[in-house]
């Protein structure tokens, strides 16, 4: 059972890690203390649901049984979207509901949204929760009662029955296996869409990219779909449904700030003069275009409750989040939803010829998505009041610091602000030109070294626009000294840390993220970037490409795909997002390299700079000579391994060891191969990295190794237990050719 931990109650929400923070025990405590708590404002009952998250079913059981300890009667919407919850509080008898979420967090993360009589609870509420539980629950007299309830049909009726189109419009819509998935393509066919559907089936494990439509490389399918389909715009939605994304026919991606100046102009339509929010985060166009269109605009604090509870004390029809949450008061209760907002942009796309025309024409500049700058807990408040109290920003027009600090430019912005939730400074730039933006920045990165100095890890990143979250550790001194219990606990802390904070970015400084465990603590929550490598990994060159491109990764990201990476730096590909290469196949026709030769050949890549990671050179030898008369091409990195490689050439007939190779070559040599077989290494990465037929062999059983995503022509052996044998990896290899 997991102790109950202070820090899974967040600003907003609550928010913990399956075994670790939160589990069963806890959801139940939970519940009966919201419960404790709706009771006291004269609630009765409670409305509830849960995502498609493996860790649901047991913890909205817990949580069921916690509400009803507290004397509360418990309506279980089942699986739905989180608006489907806030709805429940609309229409139901009830004012209070509970949505069992993790929302666009890795998958085994999990936790709770929470309205209490009507009011989205945050800060000292939340707070509040966590002081009852350590004081004691106390049981009801009398348990409340369970209950079931379908909402699904009158939540779609509602919304189809309020939003009417112009025009039929073919759509596609990307739930990345999200709940939203399981009702996006029946509301939208309602409408009158036709619906071309990408990962909408619910699967919380999310097999196919991560479920949040703020991160480009996440709405690289739907990208695609668009391309290869005659879908005129494309949805996207994160792993709960309340926030939405958009991608137009050409590809472009239109941010919330954006789709917020169609929504104040629809809105404004029919409430002139209206206010309408919007957070510090919003690009500076979206202001004089709420009042080109007949509104007055309020930029407010970042946070979904903060932004729902000023939209109830103003009365304003429409607010909104950088972040994607949008919230309608105009025909609507004033909740986020992704599918509605997706329904309401519809009504206003479809009376357009061409919607993305419309969409593009919005005004936008150069600039950045958000950059977190990660420090030790409370660290972020105290780094932002001393910002606030000394830095200077030369040339500003004005400074906004209701949250953080907004310094205004006559030619951009740019954003510094305490985390509420992690402790992070969030950091967004804007500007009218790149030269602009990079000066922006360059204000920012200097008052914040002059007030942190030992923060110098941001001047090596130098506040990159491809930059969100930067973990400040510089992983190779661990080496130096892990006898050290002061090391060792130094170690613990970061995994902690690694662990329980939702970094984008983590940066190592061992060149192709050798380290397994920092990849296994990182797995499925993290992107993954290379900013800088290191002496003695054999790949320096590989390293430093990533440190000047800064290349950020997918979720899950196996090494395959950090091998595409270096592909295409190497070839010097244009790379977007990793998820959309486009690698190019070798003509027929292009000539090959003299050492190369023209018979088809099987390359082994046997090379490896660590022991443990090695394939006996008995097993070498004896599959080559059955793979004869196939020729072998043996390369090789540094004079150890060029000396393996001669020992195995003597005993393989058919083996040529190659010369010393440049790093373009050996990117051809692992490109143009008809077998590649290879240990766990670069290389062998790559040829996998352009589909060509690879057995990997792991000598050293790192489980995690396959996880991923990668060529369905790579066949992993040994990662499941022992070394292969030669008879399977013959086995293998036979089968691939």
């Amino acid at each position: 059972m997991v102790a109950l931990s202070k820090s899974i109650f967040k600003a907003y929400d609550i928010r913990g890690i399956i075994g670790h923070t939160l589990d069963a025990g806890v959801a139940r405590s939970i519940g009966h203390a919201f419960g404790m708590a709706a009771a006291a404002k004269g609630e009765r009952s409670v409305v509830i649901g849960r995502d498609g998250r493996l860790s649901g079913p047991e913890l909205i059981a817990a949580l069921a049984q916690g509400l009803q300890a507290a004397g509360m009667d418990v309506i279980d919407l089942g699986v739905v979207a989180t608006p489907m919850v806030y709805y429940g509080t609309q229409v139901l008898d009830t004012r209070s509901g509970i949505m069992v979420t993790g929302s666009h967090n890795p998958p085994d993360y999990n936790g709770f949204k929470m309205v209490l009589k009507g009011e989205a609870i945050h800060g000292e509420s939340i707070t509040a929760l966590y002081n009852a539980i350590e004081a004691g629950l106390l049981p009801a007299a009398t348990p409340g009662k369970y209950g079931t309830h379908d909402i699904r049909a009158q939540y779609l009726e509602r919304i189809i029955g309020d939003v009417k189109l112009a025009r039929p419009i073919k759509i596609a819509v990307d739930c990345g296996n999200g709940v939203a998935g399981a009702f996006a393509g029946d509301l939208y066919r309602g409408m009158g869409c036709e619906v071309v559907e990408l990962f909408c089936e619910v699967d919380g494990t999310f097999p196919n990219h991560h479920p949040d439509p703020a991160h480009p490389e996440n709405l690289q399918d739907l990208i695609q779909a668009l391309r290869q389909t005659d879908a005129e715009i494309g949805l996207a939605f994160d792993g709960d449904g309340d926030r939405l994304g958009i991608v137009t026919k050409d590809g472009q991606i239109i941010y919330p700030d954006r789709q917020m100046m169609l929504f104040a102009e629809d809105v404004l339509s029919r409430n002139p003069g209206a206010q309408i929010l919007y957070d510090v985060k919003c690009t500076r166009h979206l202001a004089p275009y709420i009042e080109q269109a007949g509104g007055r605009a309020l930029m407010y604090k970042t946070g979904h409750s903060l932004v729902k509870a000023k939209l109830k004390e103003t009365g304003a029809p429409l607010g909104g989040e950088m972040s994607g949450h949008i919230f309608f008061k105009d025909r609507w209760y004033g909740f986020d939803d992704g599918l509605y907002a997706g329904a309401r942009m519809l009504e206003i796309l479809t009376k357009h010829a061409d919607p993305s025309a419309l969409l593009n024409a919005l005004p936008k500049s150069d600039s950045t998505p958000e950059l977190h700058l990660q420090l030790q807990e409370g660290e972020n408040f105290a780094l932002m009041a001393k910002l606030t109290a000394d830095a200077k920003f030369p040339g500003n027009e004005r400074i906004v610091d209701i949250d953080g600090l907004r310094v205004e430019y006559a030619d951009g912005f740019g954003l510094a602000r305490s985390s509420n939730t992690t402790p992070v400074i969030v950091m967004r730039f804007e500007a009218e030109s790149p030269a602009a933006l990079a000066r922006i920045q360059g204000q920012f990165r200097d008052v914040i070294l002059a007030a942190k100095p030992d923060e110098g890890y941001v001047s090596l990143v130098r506040l990159n626009p491809m930059v969100r979250n930067i973990l400040p550790w510089g992983l190779r001194r661990w080496r130096k000294n892990l006898r050290s219990k002061e090391v060792r606990n130094e170690v613990g802390e970061f995994f902690t840390r690694l662990r329980e904070v939702q970094y984008d970015y983590v940066f190592d400084t061992q060149g192709l993220l050798k380290t397994g465990v920092i990849m296994g603590a990182a797995r499925g929550k993290h992107k993954i970037g290379l900013a800088n490598g290191s002496e003695g990994s054999g790949y320096e060159g590989i390293s430093r490409i990533f440190h000047t491109k800064s290349i950020p990764l997918h979720p899950r990201t196996h090494a395959v795909a950090r091998g595409r990476l270096v592909v295409a730096a190497a070839l010097g590909l244009n790379v977007d997002y990793p998820a959309d290469f486009g690698l190019p196949e070798v003509a027929a026709d292009t000539p090959r390299p003299q050492w190369m030769g023209d018979a088809p050949y099987a390359v082994f890549f046997h090379g490896t700079a660590r022991d443990a990671k090695k394939w006996a050179p008995a097993n070498w030898i004896e599959l080559g000579k059955a793979l004869a008369p196939m020729p072998v091409l043996l390369p090789w990195g540094s004079e150890k391994e060029k000396a393996e490689a001669e020992g195995l050439a003597a005993a393989i007939p058919n083996a040529r060891v190659l010369p010393k190779l440049s790093m373009a070559d050996a990117v051809m040599l692992a490109r143009r191969a008809d077998l590649a077989v290879g240990v766990d290494t670069g290389l062998t990465h790559i040829a996998a990295a352009f589909s060509r037929p690879v057995v990997e062999i792991y000598a050293d059983s790192p489980r995690w190794k396959t996880e991923g995503n990668w060529s369905p022509r790579i066949i992993n052996l040994g990662d499941k237990g022992a070394p292969p044998g030669v008879a399977e990896v013959l086995a293998a290899a036979r089968s691939l050719l």
